[in-house]
């Protein structure tokens, strides 16, 4: 068994080889509570929606990188390109997972 650290994120991926059946895993393992944790604080502690000082920006979600990955493989869109479809697709997943938002109403 291999364990590689990402370099940008708490990501590992982990390479396992099963000499029984010839079988090569790579799985890709975060905990991600942490996250969910601080989301929750964020939604129920910022009382201003997520939009910054100046409200020339605003955070309405911090999803874990095993998570983004999980959502473009299953739903076969990259949700970090910042065209119309991935932001579809991005919305759609925090309507449904509102535990990765940081504000009550997008």
């Amino acid at each position: 068994m291999t364990v590689k650290k990402d370099s940008l994120s708490v990501a590992r991926t982990v390479e396992t080889f099963d000499r029984a059946t010839g079988t090569f895993y790579v799985q890709r393992v975060e905990d991600i509570e942490p996250v969910l944790e601080e989301n929750a604080y964020a939604r129920n502690h910022q009382g201003n929606n997520g939009f910054g000082k100046s409200r020339n920006w605003r955070k309405i979600a911090s999803i874990p990188c095993v998570v983004v990955e999980q959502i473009m493989r299953e739903r076969g869109v990259d949700i970090t390109a910042g065209t119309p479809e991935a932001e579809r697709e991005l919305r759609k997943f925090l309507r449904d997972n509102y535990k990765f938002r940081t504000v009550d109403r997008l």
